[in-house]
């Protein structure tokens, strides 16, 4: 008796077409577990990953063994990070050796234009306020206007360094690697 085959139902297609996926999933992981390179190779190519992302001119610290470096990088190549601690050391470290990355993150700029803004505006405005306050264009000759702009130039200068010593401190070592 010649059997007719009955097309499979699309939920059955489904679930086999599911086990399928599973088990040759599951062997490529097995593969990997079985072919997978070692934790150092591993840990090598990740600290090297994130060296190469880091800007050279940013400072960073490096814990390598049992010691602490710190400087912005000079040269990086596949097996030796050069860093630079001032204009005239630098050390030469193996990234195998890196165990830890940190980088001093917190931007300069915004605080720092934020200062000369704020101080332009208030000194500058202080000086012709003052300079009308005191009749210096009566007893000088002065134009209040001459006063509130050198004002607002010292007050510029003046914001500026204050915003840059504030941002400066409100920078933080931030930890990329591990």
């Amino acid at each position: 008796m010649n059997a007719v085959k009955k097309p499979l139902a699309r939920d059955e297609w489904v679930r086999m077409r599911q086990q399928s996926i599973a088990k040759s999933l599951h062997c490529v992981l097995v593969g990997l577990l079985v072919f997978s390179p070692r934790a150092e190779t591993f840990a090598q190519f990740t600290s090297h990953t994130a060296l190469a992302g880091i800007d050279h001119r940013e400072r960073i610290r490096v814990a390598a063994n049992a010691d602490t470096f710190g400087g912005r990088i000079e040269s990086l190549t596949a097996d030796t990070l050069k860093l630079r601690t001032d204009l005239t050391t630098s050390f030469a470290i193996p990234i195998q050796d890196v165990r830890k990355i940190w980088v001093k993150r917190g931007s300069l700029v915004g605080p720092t234009v934020i200062g000369a803004i704020v101080g332009a505006i208030s000194l500058g405005l202080a000086g012709v306020v003052g300079a009308r306050a005191l009749c210096v264009d009566e007893c000088t000759g002065l134009d209040p206007s001459v006063v509130g702009v050198a004002g607002g130039v010292v007050g510029g200068v003046v914001g500026a360094v204050g915003g840059l010593l504030i941002g400066s401190a409100r920078q933080k070592w931030v930890q990329v690697f591990p």
